[in-house]
């Protein structure tokens, strides 16, 4: 995490402003202060160390979950033959009819 807001705000491409009003609309929408600002420091809460961390777990899934559906599509190709016995019937029968 950047040391203040307006480094933060520089390697966001934003203006200091900017970054503030929408770390503003990110507390009201939260509930909570995910940052202690001051007029030379930024700094994450225990709270907002925490969503951070939940955030970038999450950010990591979503990164991964193409490859995983694609592999899940590999492996769930093909046929599947089901053989039951029929009520009435002694003998087993393949599929439906």
């Amino acid at each position: 995490m950047a040391s203040s807001l307006s480094a933060a705000a520089r390697s966001l491409r934003v203006t200091p402003s900017a970054l503030s009003t929408r770390l503003k609309h990110l507390e009201a929408k939260l509930g909570f202060n995910p940052a202690v600002r001051s007029s030379h420091r930024l700094r994450l809460t225990a709270e907002g160390e925490r969503f951070a961390a939940e955030a970038r777990q999450l950010l990591e899934r979503l990164d991964a979950m193409p490859g995983t559906v694609q592999a899940e599509r590999r492996a769930l190709s093909g046929s599947l033959r089901v053989c039951a016995r029929l009520p009435g019937r002694g003998r087993a029968r393949d599929g439906i009819g």
